[in-house]
Formats: structure tokens, C-alpha cells, sequence
């Protein structure tokens, strides 16, 4: 069982590494259109990018606690997991809609 459980986190682990290597090259391009705007756009991603960032942050450091976890306490630090990385593709997506006003 214990392997069961090791290979699951190892899957989960590189999907959502893998969507967050897809996320922050969204993040970067629109980072350098934000730079070759106005001063309001710029600001506006700023703050968002503060914000995504952080989530970012969060993410990574929830992914640690998963290749520590108990069985048990893996589907508690993945729901967390999940709920971030959905919070950050939110941001990205109010990041890009703002950026278009």
C-alpha cells in the first residue's frame, strides 16, 4: 500500500509541477506585455503578479508537505494544493482581462 501511496504523490507531483511550469510562462509573457504598456497596466500586474507569485510560493511549499505526508493527510494537503493552484490560474486569468481595459 505504501507504494501505491508513493506513486500516486510522485503523479500528482508532476502534474501539477508540470502546470505550474505552463502557468509561469503565461506569467512571463504577459509580464513583458505589461512592461511595453502604460504605467496603469504596468501597475495593475504588479499587484497581480505579487499575488501569483505568492501562490506559486504556496504551491511549491504544499507539494513538499505531500512527498512527506501520511496517506491519510495526502488528500487533505492536495485539496489545499488544488484550491491554490485553481486561486492562481484565476489571477492569471483577472490578470489578462484587466491588462486588456
Amino acid at each position: 500500500m505504501e507504494k501505491i501511496h508513493e506513486n500516486m504523490t510522485s503523479a500528482y507531483q508532476q502534474k501539477i509541477r508540470a502546470e505550474l511550469k505552463e502557468l509561469k510562462a503565461q506569467m512571463m509573457k504577459m509580464q513583458a506585455k505589461a512592461e511595453q504598456s502604460g504605467a496603469d497596466v504596468r501597475l495593475k500586474y504588479q499587484k497581480r503578479a505579487q499575488e501569483m507569485n505568492a501562490r506559486v510560493k504556496e504551491i511549491n511549499d504544499q507539494l513538499e508537505k505531500v512527498s512527506n505526508s501520511a496517506e491519510g493527510a495526502w488528500e487533505e494537503i492536495r485539496g489545499g494544493v488544488d484550491r491554490s493552484l485553481s486561486e492562481l490560474k484565476k489571477s492569471l486569468d483577472q490578470a489578462g482581462q484587466e491588462m486588456k481595459q
